[in-house]
């Protein structure tokens, strides 16, 4: 009967060590894959703090100029109004540009008739 329970103690003892060494593989496996996300996380914060450096550089550039440079004019709508104006003319010399080719196109066609 001894031989029967050291054969099961050996058996278990055998087991358990088969699952402490799995665990440990795991918890190795872990840690590796730990450390992979520590430096991403660590590269991606040094990333962030560069930059809200530029961009807190970029504002008190922005800043320096509008106190520097004179406020620019608000327009009263008259260089809009003179834009449609031209945009109108070039619009009306187009469909004229455009009837005059289709006369010449027909009076081209009546010849060859």
């Amino acid at each position: 009967m001894r031989d029967v329970q050291k054969r099961e103690l050996t058996e278990v003892q055998t087991v358990a060590n088969q699952a402490y060494q799995n665990s440990q593989q795991q918890l190795h496996a872990m840690i590796a894959e730990n450390s992979v996300l520590s430096e991403r996380l660590e590269s991606q914060s040094r990333l962030l703090e560069t930059q809200q450096t530029q961009q807190q550089e970029l504002l008190t550039t922005v800043r320096k100029l509008q106190s520097v440079s004179p406020p620019v004019p608000v327009d009263n709508g008259t260089g809009m109004q003179e834009i449609q104006v031209q945009m109108l003319q070039m619009m009306e010399d187009l469909s004229n540009e455009v009837q005059a080719l289709k006369q010449d196109h027909q009076t081209d066609r009546l010849r060859t008739q």
